[in-house]
């Protein structure tokens, strides 16, 4: 009889597998979020800028504009997936961070949008919902 502290393999492998194609998933929504910045005339400065007090999905520029982007993806009630409080002071300091490492970007305003990204079966991409300036 197996020990009940004894690791399953399958599961490990399979919980492998699951953060694997989530990864893939996360990076599939960043590419889209980008692909909506880019043809708003932003450049992109950063993709998953990480710091001490967190990571930032996507930081962009236009003009004199800063914009720190949270992604998330979601297979269904999409509206449920906006950062909580917590997350959003996480990203806050995160990107006060990043302008005090960048002494270039200190007088520009700043924006915190969230890209909601929704699956659906008719759209390859999925869903996309921007929450501009969403704090």
């Amino acid at each position: 009889m197996p020990d009940s502290k004894t690791p399953n393999p399958d599961k490990a492998s399979s919980k492998t597998a699951q953060f694997k194609a989530a990864e893939k998933t996360g990076h599939l929504a960043e590419a889209r979020a980008i692909l909506w910045y880019r043809l708003r005339g932003f450049r992109i400065l950063a993709r998953r800028w990480q710091s001490h007090s967190g990571e930032i999905d996507i930081i962009a520029r236009r003009g004199h504009l800063l914009v720190f982007c949270e992604v998330k993806f979601r297979h269904k009630d999409v509206h449920a997936a906006s950062p909580s409080p917590r997350q959003q002071k996480r990203i806050t300091r995160a990107a006060a961070l990043f302008i005090a490492a960048s002494p270039l970007y200190q007088n520009y305003e700043c924006r915190f949008d969230v890209i909601l990204i929704e699956r659906k079966p008719y759209a390859l991409w999925g869903h996309l919902i921007a929450v501009v300036n969403a704090w």
